[in-house]
């Protein structure tokens, strides 16, 4: 199809590339995005399949830990995303902007993934939770508002206004709720474990509504091991163990996390590394 149809061409690669993204084989999908920006007829490209491309090679380079080549190839997308010549629709834009935020705060540049996320919600930190807390709209926007309120020092003064709209807190059983519960619930035992216990009976609730395959169910994993090495709370062993043995059989390129989670499962104390995970997966 090559020489027939050049932009659907790009356009499937962009797809599959989020296949394997999904099965954690990163390396494969790399090889995918990235040889096209070396090709000659990257230049014959429509600018919105550019601009995807280029947030595809960005998320490689996220998922690598790669933080200034990601943030160099999300920012080339942005600009296009952004030209008005272009005449692309705002949604395009939106994601990549977010996936630029998410692996700022996850380079620990704290004061610039404040002012990156609050270009996606085109409104302050403090404005933004009185826009998301209580709403099932824009879903990835609140899981990077969660994620920050969590994860960046520059905003922890603002965790208890988030926390004061509990009772109005909703979610739907669809990704990405269930990170954005596992935010909650770690943010309640800040100041209460007890509390922050039942809101993580919550979310295993909702985890058995989501219909997800391996990659949900290592989520899951993940969101096990940081309730019991942060929040005190029982997890069985075995059923955990249970849980890496089928994500292992479905997902093999994800053998080595859930042996990283296994480890940081057993060790003693309560903590939690937040690396085991990449980019917006956590």
């Amino acid at each position: 199809l090559f020489g027939q149809d050049l932009n659907l061409c790009a356009y499937a690669d962009i797809n599959l590339a989020v296949h394997f993204n999904d099965r954690f084989e990163f390396a494969q999908a790399a090889e995918i995005c990235r040889k096209w920006e070396k090709n000659p007829a990257y230049e014959f490209l429509t600018p919105e399949n550019k601009g995807r491309i280029l947030s595809s090679i960005g998320q490689t380079y996220a998922f690598a830990k790669d933080f200034i080549n990601a943030e160099e190839y999300f920012t080339k997308a942005c600009d296009i995303f952004t030209n008005k010549q272009n005449h692309i629709s705002h949604e395009q834009y939106d994601h990549t902007l977010v996936y630029r935020a998410l692996n700022i705060l996850d380079c620990k540049a704290f004061p610039v993934a404040k002012t990156v996320a609050e270009m996606v919600f085109k409104c302050s930190f403090d404005e933004a939770i009185d826009r998301y807390a209580s709403t099932i709209e824009m879903p990835f926007h609140h899981h990077l508002l969660v994620r920050n309120l969590y994860m960046n020092p520059d905003l922890s003064y603002l965790k208890e206004k988030y926390l004061s709209k509990q009772k109005s807190w909703v979610n739907v059983p669809q990704h990405p709720w269930e990170l954005i519960e596992l935010y909650r619930s770690l943010m309640i035992c800040i100041n209460d474990s007890q509390k922050a216990r039942k809101r993580f009976a919550l979310l295993w609730e909702l985890y058995s509504e989501i219909n997800g395959g391996s990659t949900l169910h290592l989520l899951e994993a993940y969101a096990l091991t940081a309730s019991k090495k942060i929040c005190g709370c029982e997890v069985q062993e075995e059923k955990f163990n249970n849980l890496l043995k089928r994500i292992k059989q479905n997902l093999p390129a994800a053998s080595d996390i859930c042996n990283e989670l296994q480890k940081t499962f057993a060790a003693p104390g309560r903590t939690m590394c937040w690396d085991i995970l990449p980019f917006n997966y956590k």
